[in-house]
């Protein structure tokens, strides 16, 4: 798959240089939407946006309305995919602007509509959407859409009756060819009965998905039945078929990210082979060449680097050791510190195949990681069984406390379920602190962003002195989220070091309807 997009990438690069000349603008654009066509396969989505753009600057040239709307929409739908609303908007919007049909304005309201939801703004969502249904005449794949559209918005107000009944009518509609729609919709439908509590219901819905998923090409909703599956033999207390079920979740879940992976090393090779390519062509056309060769590898090398540094260092730190050659150690007084650790771990290590408890120890940080990135946490170092993180750096956060805790709390109901279906069974004591403290690099082999300072300690004795399945906070803690969680006060508790110290244990408000990770960011949606 790689080499043969390798191959058709080179071939249309090379029939663009043989046409630049010529200005054919109507050759030009069908190479442009082709090689756009690649990279959105690829999931290089900022290449392909890149693409669309000059395809787009074409036809407005050329005044060519219908393929000009189409380029607004597919750009509307890759900065979408990217997670960039306002250009997403900004592009839709001007797609209803030239939009001539019905069809073509009952696109519009549907997008925006899906831009609006993804929001939250849920009542301008379905106003969009049911003004699309009213039109009249329009395609049955946009009606279709948009109905499914509409019963997402259903359910996420917890509509679950009217949302049932639409997705059942969209099913009714769909031609039998269309087997990932068919799917997605399956598995939405599956979702609803679910949270409508009717798990038998749901769980026939997922046994007929999963009977055609071998068909469906989207691994994501692969991923998503076998999902829901293990959520509904869970609360029907099936708990040998719930674990057949996360663990083929799991398998999937890997491969989706290995072949994340995959995409993206095959763009970077068909781009390092244009640049060869094209840095070839150029020595043969020019006899003094050399000197812009070598640039060239210097700037593909610095790339190179700048992507690896972006790895291991915050983007704002990474920039300043490229731009000054070190970082200046700072002074951060708003920041929450996170410290995690398993009980008894060293005695269990003793027990346990070490396969295993990595294994484990994996499964753990990678649900951890993900958290870390959901509340704009950033992760400094895991050192063992521990885990360690920071919100406030190295940009300010006003609500630095509140996410750091709300962050706890998945980590927490995350272990709990994982103790449910897991055989390494692992227990964890959270420590929460807030204060100052210094952040800098240290280090010249596999150097690190760290933090240190007394209110660093404190936080790791937090979690020291605190009790296993619960989130021990500190005074300081306490006084910023006070209102927002249920804090139980423990007195003064004896820490290591530091003498006593008044300690809280925080909890939600009302406690979550699930219990794990996942169903929680269902349920945000």
């Amino acid at each position: 798959m790689k080499k043969g997009y390798q191959q058709q990438l080179l071939k249309l690069h090379q029939q663009l240089d043989e046409i630049q000349d010529k200005s054919n603008p109507l050759i030009l654009q069908a190479i442009f939407d082709k090689i756009a066509s690649i990279y959105e396969k690829l999931q290089d989505y900022a290449e392909a946006i890149e693409w669309r753009l000059n395809s787009l600057k074409i036809h407005e040239t050329l005044g060519n309305k219908n393929k000009t709307f189409k380029l607004h929409i597919w750009l509307g739908n890759l900065y979408l995919r990217s997670r960039l609303f306002d250009h997403s908007l900004e592009h839709y919007n001007k797609a209803g602007e030239i939009a001539s049909t019905e069809n073509q304005k009952a696109e519009v309201l549907l997008r925006t509509g899906n831009i609006l939801t993804w929001n939250n703004k849920l009542q301008n969502a379905e106003s969009l959407l049911k003004e699309c249904l009213a039109k009249p005449h329009i395609k049955l794949l946009l009606r279709i859409q948009a109905e499914q559209n509409l019963a997402t918005i259903y359910y996420k107000q917890k509509k679950y009756t009217e949302a049932i009944k639409l997705y059942l009518h969209c099913l009714e509609m769909l031609p039998e060819d269309k087997i990932n729609v068919k799917c997605d919709i399956l598995k939405s439908l599956a979702l609803t009965y679910y949270l409508n509590n009717e798990y038998k219901k749901a769980l026939k819905t997922l046994k007929s998905t999963e009977k055609i998923l071998p068909k469906v090409t989207n691994k994501l909703i692969w991923l998503k039945v076998y999902e829901f599956t293990y959520f509904c033999y869970e609360e029907l207390q099936q708990f040998d078929n719930a674990l057949k079920y996360y663990k083929l979740y799991a398998d999937t879940e890997k491969e989706i990210k290995e072949d994340k992976i995959t995409y993206k090393l095959a763009a970077i090779e068909v781009n390092n082979k244009l640049i060869r390519t094209q840095s070839e062509r150029e020595i043969f056309k020019q006899k003094n060449t050399e000197l812009a060769e070598k640039n060239k590898i210097i700037e593909f090398e610095r790339e190179r680097s700048d992507k690896l540094l972006l790895n291991i260092l915050p983007l704002e730190v990474a920039n300043e050791l490229k731009n000054n050659g070190k970082v200046t150690a700072r002074h951060f007084s708003d920041v929450s510190i996170l410290f995690t650790d398993f009980s008894g771990f060293t005695a269990l290590s003793g027990k346990l195949p070490p396969q295993d408890l990595v294994n484990e120890l994996d499964i753990c940080f990678r649900a951890f990681d993900l958290i870390m990135e959901k509340y704009h946490i950033e992760k400094i170092k895991t050192i063992g069984d521990a885990y360690m993180a920071a919100c406030g750096l190295p940009l300010p956060d006003k609500h630095h406390a509140e996410k750091t805790i709300k962050a706890a709390i998945e980590m927490r109901d995350f272990m709990e379920n994982r103790y449910k279906i897991s055989k390494v069974k692992l227990k964890m004591r959270i420590g929460v602190n807030s204060g100052n403290v210094i952040a800098g690099v240290v280090g010249i082999k596999k150097f690190a962003y760290d933090i240190w300072g007394d209110d660093v300690n404190l936080a790791a004795r937090m979690e020291s002195s605190g009790e296993t399945g619960k989130i021990n906070i500190s005074k300081k803690t306490y006084e910023l989220v006070k209102g927002k969680f249920s804090l139980v006060y423990r007195g003064k508790i004896a820490a290591k070091g530091k003498g006593e110290i008044e300690m809280y244990f925080a909890e939600p408000l009302s406690m979550p309807l699930m219990d794990t990770i996942q169903k929680q960011k269902i349920k945000n949606t």
